[in-house]
């Protein structure tokens, strides 16, 4: 998963994600061990295909994708670009504009070692 064995749902420590098949659908599910209790926390599909189509532009996917909320912004600023009023375009565009700086401070190299 990329997320350093964190379950998304508990914040816990997994030991393994397991597959259940149903149909021809797959569900994950982090497997937590501690001592002879196993206990699971579900973390859903790959991607929520139905939810999805109510939602043009936009593929919802479960917990199992730690990239998904980069995906959702992406995708919703390029449906959004489509239809937007220019009053909305000015704030969304101050908004994200505010955001990059924030971003780009937060991982910026300190070259003054």
């Amino acid at each position: 998963m990329g997320m350093r064995d964190i379950c998304p749902r508990c914040g816990k420590t997994y030991n393994w994600i397991e597959t259940r098949h149903v149909g021809n659908r797959t569900y994950y599910y982090a497997v937590h061990v501690e001592g002879k209790r196993r206990s699971l926390c579900y973390l859903g599909p790959e991607s929520y295909e139905y939810v999805s189509m109510m939602h043009e532009g936009l593929s919802l996917r479960g917990m199992i994708s730690d990239k998904r909320e980069v995906e959702y912004i992406i995708s919703l600023l390029s449906e959004i670009k489509r239809n937007i009023r220019e009053d909305e375009a000015i704030k969304l565009a101050d908004f994200l504009e505010k955001t990059a700086k924030e971003l780009r401070s937060m991982y910026k190299k300190d070259n003054t070692q």
